[in-house]
């Protein structure tokens, strides 16, 4: 691991993205010898050739192509702590880092963060969409200070909160056979067989549908098995067919051409808030999720007197 250093990673990316160590030198503002010198001795202490000199330049080798991959995720963290820095030295906010499943990002998050900022203008925040297990990595590399998403999973070294709950729906075309209906009971949906969408079955969200209908697990997936929920929008849409979606989204799914309806025996699934433990005392991250949270619940609620 001691081949590794912030200058030596630095000049080997210059280097790679010049393609030459005299340009590598004058972006880095130091000498060629310099330059020469160290990425010598990151390849002896690494044991791996970076690059090869072919016709002038400098190509990198299959090593240095894949060294190349995995330090722009450190160049991205050492951007991350340029930013606390400077956000230190002048005074302004800390942001923060924000994960979530992309419904919550879409329809609970915005209104959220808009209250926040008319109160806060300084506030600040780094959000971005991630699945449970790339924010619980994230969490685990301090790359962010808090997630939010569905289902649920088993982290013990991070602390969760429930924060509310969801239901599902039904989706359908007002064409549909069940369209009619005021509303509709799982066996009706396991009926569709191919005339809906296979749910993704290894995502926690759907869990505690398949735990309540099992038969749902293998609806429609001979047909067309989609690996992420949110890809069923457009197939559903361009196929005619049916699909479940969440009840976040049921409110923006109504239009002249589509019904959203609840099906019955009504199913719930988790909504959590996940972050670090040593993040308890942290009253900024702590009051976003208590906001995020009743945003929860006011969607919930509106779901319950339109829909159940």
């Amino acid at each position: 691991m001691h081949s590794i250093t912030l200058l030596r990673l630095e000049i080997f990316r210059s280097v790679y993205e010049s393609a030459s160590i005299t340009e590598a030198a004058n972006r880095l503002g130091v000498s060629q010898p310099t330059v020469s010198r160290q990425l010598k001795d990151f390849e002896a202490a690494s044991g791996c050739k970076f690059f090869q000199y072919i016709g002038g330049r400098m190509q990198p080798t299959m090593a240095g192509r894949k060294l190349y991959e995995e330090s722009r995720q450190v160049q991205e963290g050492i951007s991350r702590v340029q930013v606390l820095l400077d956000s230190i030295k002048s005074g302004t906010s800390q942001p923060i880092g924000i994960r979530s499943v992309s419904t919550l990002c879409e329809y609970i998050l915005p209104s959220v963060v808009e209250k926040r900022l008319r109160r806060d203008p300084q506030e600040r925040f780094d959000i971005g969409v991630a699945g449970v297990a790339e924010q619980i990595k994230s969490l685990r590399t301090f790359l962010i200070q808090v997630g939010f998403f569905f289902g649920d999973v088993i982290c013990d070294d991070l602390e969760r909160t429930l924060i509310g709950h969801g239901y599902y729906a039904l989706k359908a075309r007002k064409d549909h056979p069940l369209a009619s209906f005021k509303r509709v009971c799982w066996e009706d949906v396991v009926s569709l067989g191919d005339n809906t969408l296979a749910l993704p079955s290894n995502g926690p969200v759907c869990q505690p549908l398949f735990d309540a209908e099992p038969r749902l697990k293998s609806i429609g997936e001979k047909r067309l098995l989609l690996r992420n929920v949110n890809l069923a929008e457009p197939f559903a849409s361009k196929m005619g067919v049916a699909r479940l979606i969440d009840s976040f989204s049921a409110g923006s799914e109504t239009s002249n051409d589509h019904t959203v309806l609840p099906v019955y025996p009504i199913v719930k699934f988790p909504v959590w808030a996940i972050f670090d433990p040593r993040e308890r005392g942290n009253q900024q991250i702590q009051s976003f999720i208590e906001e995020v949270r009743l945003a929860v619940m006011h969607e919930t609620n509106q779901f319950e007197c339109q829909y159940l």
